[in-house]
Formats: structure tokens, C-alpha cells, sequence
């Protein structure tokens, strides 16, 4: 039967990137710049157009632009020229991921520091960061420029960090067996260095959520990341090391990356840079920390080595997915039996069952031309919610 005008339309899709053009020479684009040398953001508006009518809201799972390696005005001059070729979106949920957390950081200091202060008023009470309602928030900073170009549509904007989640119903199951939950965040909170600092503070800060320690504790902790990375780079960019050593991975000189590495730590943590901690667990805590920031160009590393493995690092992914399940207690909410987790950040698709739990994950890969991944894992998932139906569909754009 088709579906009519009460058809509900749910787009996600992951790390786009946008700001990266190719212009700066690092061989590196967004498929969905229109400025790039190839683009698919016509191909990703075909998908849309096959959609039966109704409204169509696109949910990025982070990394929507790419604020460490592009400029704000490129990225949001992108953004605003990829919606003006997406004519069926009629709402944007930005959830926030590590390239582009800085705008969660601006929404949250302009929502609770410089709105009051324009008022005439103190700022209020409390933290100034804080994790963003499951459901999103109006985000008004872009609002203004949007209006302006796209004068003939309206968007709803909203903003997410570092989970969003709708609850849909299923018309198909039988009455009272509850709604199918889709839970939106960026995989970079699943592992590494960022998961560590999480769960020690959660020790500390016992009956607050974890997802608002996480929120809480990595944007101004990735902010740290990149400027120190920046600071050993020595000119070479926003995070130079990580160039460098990425580049090295692909030529396969093992060595070099070593001591650069331990050249980082050096730099870091010199002897006796923090009182009262012995050095050898100061330059543990470093190591951990630029070894964490390494984890996707490890990744990538494998990848280049196992042409035919585009899933490199995916069972490494899965294990810190059901971590972050069982920590966010997704499995613990009776009201919603059927659970859907969609995330990105590794730059590779992968859908997954997770064994014994009745949960499936979408990790939706990227739309970064990069090098020696020339053809982007560039996954779409479309949820459906019709009167009679919900429709779930995993597509490739290419």
C-alpha cells in the first residue's frame, strides 16, 4: 500500500566533512561539497526524491563539517549549498562528533553565557557545557544565513551532542509491545582515550547520565587534543602530527612512526612537568592519549595493507559499541524492546547485530574522498513511518 502525506521520513547519514574542497592540495574532499572535484550530492538527492511524499528530515551523525582541517565559512558555505540541493529536507538534527564539536561549544556558550549577557542579565547558575535534550534543540546560530539563502523553504534546525533518539511506532507489532528506538551519536565516545576520562568521572560523579559525563568531559578534551597536536605540528595544520604520521602509515615506515610518537610524548610530558606523579606514569598517561587520537589511522593502516578488508578495525568497533550500549543503558528501557544504534566516525559501513541483545547497529562510513580510499563507504539508512508501516532501508550512494 502506499504511504500517504502522514509519511514521516528519516534520512542519517555520517561524517560528510564538509569545508573540505580540495583546495587546500591534501588530496582530500567531501562527496558532498559542491565545490569538490566529484560530488554526490545530486546522487543523495535522487534517494531522496524516490521517497514517497512526506516530510524528510536529514540526521547527520557527526562530523558534519570538518572545523579541524577547513575553514567555519567554507563548511558552513557547504552546508548551506548542499541543502539548497536537497529540495525534500525539511529539517537538519545535527549531532555533534569530533570534527565539528566546536559548534556544540559555541551553541551551548551562546544559549547560556551571551544571550543573557545581551538581555542585560548574569548568566545563569551551573555548567556552562552540558549534554543537549535526547530530542535536540533549536539551533539558532545558523538560522539567520539559512533564511537568507534558501528564502523559499523552511528548515527546521536542530542540534544534538552526544545522542539524539526519536522512538517510532511500528504499526505491524501487536498492541503495547512498545516503540522501535533509534539512538544517533558519533562513534568516537565508544573508545579510546575519550571513554577512559568518561568512566573515571563517572565514578566520581555517581547518578548523573552517561551520556552527559561524555558530553561534559570530550568537547573541551578534543579542543585540548587538537591544540596540542597542533602545537607539535609545527606548521603543518590544525592537527600537523596527525598528518604526518597518517602519511607515513601509507608509505609503511613503521619506524619513523614509532619515534614520532615518542617524539610527541617528549614533547607532551617532559620530566617532571606535573608535580607529585611519578614520570613514568605521565608519560603512560601521554602515550595513552596520542596512541588513542592514533586509533582510525591505525585503522586506515590496515585497511591500505588488505586492499580487499574495507572493514578494517570493525570487531574492535563492536566491542566498544556494546560497551557504550550497556553504559548508556539502552538495554535496561522496558518501554522500547526494539533498539537501532546509528553512528559514524570510523569511516567504514557496517551494519550489526548485536548477539543475545535485541539491538542493530548502523555504523553509516563517510563521504571523505581520502587518500588511498578513493571510494568512500557513503551509507544511507532511511526509516519510514507511515500509517500502516515502518520501513527501514541501508543504501549505498554512489
Amino acid at each position: 500500500m502506499p504511504y500517504d502525506r502522514r509519511t514521516m521520513h528519516t534520512v542519517a547519514i555520517s561524517d560528510p566533512h564538509l569545508g573540505q574542497n580540495g583546495e587546500d592540495g591534501r588530496g582530500q574532499y567531501s562527496l558532498l561539497s559542491t565545490r569538490a572535484p566529484l560530488s554526490r550530492a545530486a546522487a543523495l538527492a535522487h534517494r531522496l526524491e524516490r521517497l514517497p511524499a512526506g516530510d524528510v528530515t536529514l540526521v547527520v551523525a557527526g562530523d558534519l563539517l570538518d572545523l579541524s582541517l577547513a575553514f567555519m565559512r567554507d563548511g558552513v558555505e557547504d552546508l548551506v549549498d548542499l541543502l539548497a540541493a536537497l529540495p525534500r529536507v525539511t529539517g537538519l538534527v545535527w549531532v555533534v562528533g569530533n570534527h565539528d564539536h566546536h559548534v556544540w561549544t559555541l551553541h551551548e556558550e551562546e544559549l547560556r553565557t551571551l544571550a543573557p549577557l545581551r538581555r542585560g542579565e548574569l548568566p545563569g547558575d551551573g555548567c556552562t557545557y552540558r549534554a543537549t535534550a535526547p530530542s535536540a534543540e533549536p539551533f539558532t546560530l545558523l538560522s539567520e544565513i539559512v533564511r537568507q539563502r534558501l528564502a523559499a523553504r523552511r528548515i527546521d534546525l536542530r542540534i544534538a551532542y552526544p545522542t539524539f533518539e526519536i522512538a517510532l511506532r511500528d504499526p505491524r507489532l501487536p498492541d503495547g509491545s512498545g516503540p522501535t528506538l533509534f539512538h544517533f551519536t558519533h562513534g568516537h565516545l565508544f573508545g579510546g582515550l575519550y571513554t577512559t576520562l568518561s568512566d573515571v568521572l563517572e565514578a566520581q560523579l555517581s547518578g548523573r547520565p552517561y551520556e552527559r559525563v561524555a558530553a561534559t568531559v570530550n568537547g573541551p578534551l578534543i579542543e585540548l587534543i587538537y591544540w596540542l597536536l597542533g602545537e607539535i605540528g609545527e606548521g603543518f595544520g590544525a592537527d600537523g602530527l596527525m598528518e604526518v604520521i597518517y602519511t607515513d602509515m601509507q608509505k609503511g615506515q613503521d619506524a619513523r612512526v614509532r619515534r614520532l610518537i615518542d617524539q610527541a610524548v617528549g614533547k607532551l610530558f617532559p620530566e617532571g612537568v606535573v608535580t607529585g606523579i611519578p614520570d613514568a606514569l605521565e608519560r603512560e598517561a601521554i602515550s595513552c592519549a596520542v596512541k588513542g587520537a592514533l586509533e582510525r589511522a591505525v585503522a586506515k593502516e590496515n585497511a591500505m595493507s588488505k586492499s580487499s578488508d574495507r572493514h578494517a578495525g570493525v570487531d574492535e568497533t563492536r566491542e566498544h559499541l556494546a560497551s557504550w550500549i550497556e553504559k548508556t543503558k539502552l538495554f535496561a528501557r522496558p518501554a522500547a524492546p526494539i533498539r537501532h544504534v546509528v553512528y559514524g566516525h570510523t569511516h567504514t559501513a557496517d551494519m550489526y547485530s548485536v548477539p543475545g541483545k535485541n539491538v542493530t547497529s548502523y555504523n553509516l562510513g563517510s563521504w571523505l574522498v581520502e587518500p588511498g580510499h578513493e571510494d568512500p563507504d557513503s551509507q544511507v539508512l532511511v526509516v519510514s513511518e507511515g500509517p500502516d508501516r515502518l520501513d527501514i532501508t541501508w543504501d549505498k550512494i554512489a
